[in-house]
């Protein structure tokens, strides 16, 4: 993602999490690698998954578990990672938060929460449109992304 003073990288590509950051797109400022940027790089994944709904699905790889009637635990394990985040659904049966721990640093771990609503089809698929991501922390919430899509596009083989 890009902002006006900085650009971030996200990766997960052959087994391997790594995110870069660089002031205004020049400067490397981050560039995280190793165990706990797999987990984290994962689960972000994991969480976009709700733009790409068959991810979800049940598999050899993700599970769900109810916990009551609007709440499910969804486990994702690949290799030796063992992923899970604990879904609430809305009175639409859509996924209206995704909460799980996460390294916040490369010691930390803390509740990481994605916040999904308006619902809108868009190219044949049902998808959440807004997007909140924060770190729910003992002093209290700290949000630190805000996401609207405006458009999707699915089936392109182009590098992005």
């Amino acid at each position: 993602g890009s902002t006006t003073f900085f650009t971030a990288l996200d990766l997960y590509i052959e087994d391997q999490g790594r995110l870069t950051v660089s002031l205004l797109s020049l400067i490397k400022i981050m560039d995280g690698k190793g165990a706990t940027y797999n987990q984290g790089e994962l689960l972000r994944w994991l969480g976009e998954s709700v733009l790409y709904p068959t991810n979800l699905l049940p598999s050899e790889r993700v599970q769900w578990f109810p916990i009551d009637d609007h709440t499910a635990k969804c486990t994702f394990t690949y290799k030796e990672l063992s992923l899970f985040f604990i879904c609430t659904f809305n009175a639409s049966g859509e996924i209206s938060e995704m909460q799980t721990r996460r390294y916040m640093d490369e010691k930390h771990m803390e509740t990481w929460v994605i916040k999904l609503s308006d619902y809108q089809e868009m190219n044949q698929v049902k998808i959440p449109t807004k997007f909140e991501v924060l770190w729910r922390l003992p002093k209290g919430d700290f949000s630190y992304a805000k996401f609207n899509m405006k458009t999707v596009e699915y089936n392109i083989t182009e590098q992005f």
